[in-house]
């Protein structure tokens, strides 16, 4: 769940870093990468948390899997937005694609802006101000739940038979955490 969330904040954090100049409706692009839909903890298998006493550490591990699936659900919002909102652009006059990306400079903002419905408008800026949110706000609680877990479970076995925790799927280059 962490690795994936770090690509989609790096993908997140690019957007926002190359796009800065347009308005938030225009920032973020869709995205091919999808989380999983059916990654969630073994409830059963936790239950040794009740048995060491750590209720609040299966809170942390809980509210991470409710972040995770609220944010695999805003992306696939925004994505089905932002994919949209690109066919107006695409189909409007004056767009300019390279490397299969639509390029838009700040002068063509107005133009642009004025091919997509104001209310698709809306929901983009919607989403934008969501995903920036918790781009920036969620990592801690990822953070905090894998340490936390890491720490119990080293304090229980040979610190050789545990696994560290870090983000799987997210190798540095692809999704560095800043």
């Amino acid at each position: 769940m962490y690795g994936d969330f770090l690509i989609a904040k790096s993908a997140i954090q690019h957007d926002l870093k190359t796009r800065k100049d347009l308005a938030a409706c225009l920032q973020i692009r869709p995205t091919i990468f999808e989380f999983s839909e059916s990654l969630t903890f073994d409830l059963k298998a936790l239950t040794f948390l009740f048995e060491q006493g750590q209720t609040d550490l299966l809170d942390q591990l809980l509210l991470v899997q409710v972040k995770y699936h609220d944010l695999r659900n805003l992306l696939r919002l925004n994505n089905d937005a932002a994919w949209e909102r690109d066919k107006y652009i695409v189909d409007g006059p004056g767009f300019n694609v390279k490397d299969d990306a639509i390029l838009i400079s700040k002068g063509d903002e107005g133009v642009v802006l004025g091919l997509i419905p104001d209310v698709l408008q809306i929901q983009l800026q919607n989403y934008h101000d969501f995903l920036v949110s918790r781009a920036v706000k969620d990592e801690s609680a990822y953070t905090a739940a894998g340490a936390s877990l890491q720490q119990l479970m080293t304090s229980k076995f040979c610190k050789k038979d545990v696994m560290q925790f870090r983000a799987h799927g997210a190798k540095s280059g692809l999704a560095a955490s800043s």
